[in-house]
């Protein structure tokens, strides 16, 4: 895979990525819009930005030997190797770099020229622009349907006739209408048993919260319609002499209380982040080293921070910290933050 490929992914869950001997990029987000022109709104997303200035971090050459399964020297020499191919390329025309944007070389400076938005955004997946048409306007060359529909045809009258008169012996039969009298009745009939039974429910359902809700006086007035009284038992307190005074007797059990530190020793990675789904990508990266990584809610400041490992001690977070850093884990400029302990 194309280095560049590599860092169109770790821009999915950094905001900015440092390559080193190269610049930074920036993950940037432009809002959605309306293009009069076109009349079609346009959903948001994010683009790249360039900054030709040279940052000390290894997030990218380490997420490079993790995924081609190296040292971190081998791939940084990978990452020069790769930064060199792209002025030579540069300077003999544009460079694609990943589906990010294309390199060119104005002089001896690079030139970064980003497209319009990252392809295949995982923020913004599946939304498409948006047509607007305007009131009396075709879409795609369409006709216009007019507001107002063309009057229906009248029928015409039909010449009278002369009928043919009626002989008095024939009879007109008038259609039945019997059945769907009872087929009536019966509908309301079943109508007004549906009403009877949901009203019955209600009720029950109001008996039933006022029971639990006053049980006593519902008890109460029960007993005073069916004539029943309550029945009062008399207990007679004997009060006995005292035979021995019992002195205080002390606790022969020991409670244990559990001692619950005031503070605790958070090592913080070295990155801090505008947005908890970038936050959440660290962690997952993270956590797939190896790591006992978390975000840290309690942490008073602007940015969110995640933490690889959480001790009662200082020392207890240094000795940590000197290990993730020594396995190549974390990074030396990561740190050790303490933060009081919720009760």
């Amino acid at each position: 895979m194309n280095l560049a490929d590599y860092l169109s992914e770790l821009l999915g869950m950094h905001d900015e990525v440092s390559v080193p001997g190269l610049g930074y990029f920036v993950r940037e987000r432009v809002n959605g819009y309306y293009n009069d022109g076109e009349a079609r709104f346009y959903p948001p997303h994010h683009r790249v930005k360039f900054v030709p200035e040279l940052r000390e971090d290894d997030i990218f050459t380490q997420y490079v030997a993790d995924k081609k399964n190296i040292s971190l020297a081998s791939s940084k020499y990978f990452a020069e190797k790769f930064i060199a191919k792209l002025r030579d390329d540069s300077s003999r025309g544009n460079y694609i770099f990943a589906e990010l944007g294309q390199f060119s070389m104005l002089g001896d400076q690079l030139v970064f020229k980003p497209y319009d938005k990252i392809a295949a955004d995982p923020a913004f997946y599946g939304y498409e622009p948006v047509n607007v048409y305007k009131k009396n306007e075709p879409s795609f060359g369409a006709p216009v349907k007019s507001y107002f529909a063309e009057p229906e045809p009248q029928p015409q009258p039909q010449p009278v006739t002369e009928h043919t008169p009626v002989s008095p012996a024939t009879v007109y039969e008038p259609e039945p209408v019997q059945e769907e009298y009872y087929e009536e009745e019966h509908r309301r009939g079943v109508s007004l048993w549906a009403k009877l039974l949901i009203g019955l429910v209600i009720i029950g359902l109001i008996a039933f919260g006022v029971y639990q809700l006053f049980p006593g006086k519902v008890h109460a007035f029960y007993n005073k319609i069916i004539g029943k009284q309550d029945t009062v038992v008399t207990v007679k307190h004997v009060k006995a002499k005292d035979t021995v005074r019992m002195a205080p007797a002390e606790d022969t059990l020991t409670k244990t209380a559990s001692i619950i530190p005031s503070e605790r020793w958070e090592i913080i990675y070295e990155r801090s982040y505008r947005t908890f789904p970038s936050a959440m990508a660290a962690v997952r990266y993270l956590k797939s080293k190896g790591l006992d990584a978390k975000v840290v809610p309690d942490d008073p400041g602007k940015f969110i921070k995640v933490s690889v490992g959480t001790f009662n001690t200082n020392k207890e977070a240094d000795s940590a910290m000197r290990v993730f850093v020594q396995e190549r884990k974390i990074s030396s400029k990561s740190y050790i933050q303490s933060l009081p302990n919720q009760k």
